[in-house]
């Protein structure tokens, strides 16, 4: 299913020679797909990554397992994982996939500055949290990042990447650019990819 951004955008009807010179000076519209949920396709992966945790199987094939499943199982616009630099201030994009997952990429790293903004609270408490209206009070995001101020208007879903009691970064799942609202049942399933990602992790380190 189609989704075209910036709707709001799109010009009322003016004069003819207005409109002309109006098109001629547009940039074309981005066009995102709309994932659905889809539970077969949650389920395929999920039995790979359940074979992972019997099957040593190398780190990166895991991660991109689970993100696969995330990104079309679960039904987001956009996931990856960040990584903790070595001082453990920063998290850095690893690996993004879909809609327009590079410049997110390029753009996506976070101070972890504040230890009550909700990245420093995922970490530090080695929990999923969804981020949404609802949660807004009860955590902060980095209202001196202008990013995630903008990731965090339709809400995201964050868990931690760790091997055993280590964590090593973030998962991360929004659905931003097609402007629609997570569900519990995608936090649900979102966090059973983490936790199941993290099993093999720890098979795979083993």
């Amino acid at each position: 299913i189609p989704y075209i951004s910036n709707t709001n955008c799109i010009p009322a009807k003016e004069d003819t020679n207005a409109t002309s010179e109006l098109n001629s000076s547009e940039t074309p519209e981005l066009v995102f797909e709309v994932r659905e949920v889809d539970q077969g396709y949650q389920l395929s992966k999920l039995r790979q990554l359940t074979q992972y945790a019997v099957v040593k199987t190398d780190f990166n094939q895991i991660m991109h397992t689970a993100l696969e499943g995330i990104l079309t199982g679960v039904g987001v616009d956009r996931c990856g994982v960040l990584l903790l630099s070595p001082s453990r201030k920063l998290l850095q994009p690893r690996v993004m996939m879909g809609d327009d997952a590079e410049s997110l990429k390029q753009a996506f790293v976070i101070e972890l500055n504040d230890r009550k903004s909700v990245f420093s609270q995922c970490i530090e408490q080695k929990r999923s949290i969804w981020f949404n209206l609802q949660t807004a009070q009860d955590y902060k995001v980095q209202v001196d990042d202008e990013l995630v101020e903008r990731l965090s208007q339709f809400g995201f879903l964050i868990a931690p990447l760790t091997i055993g009691t280590k964590v090593l970064g973030l998962f991360y799942a929004d659905r931003h650019a097609t402007s629609r609202h997570f569900e519990q049942q995608d936090n649900e399933s979102f966090t059973h990819f983490c936790q199941l990602a993290n099993v093999c992790f720890v098979v795979s380190m083993s």
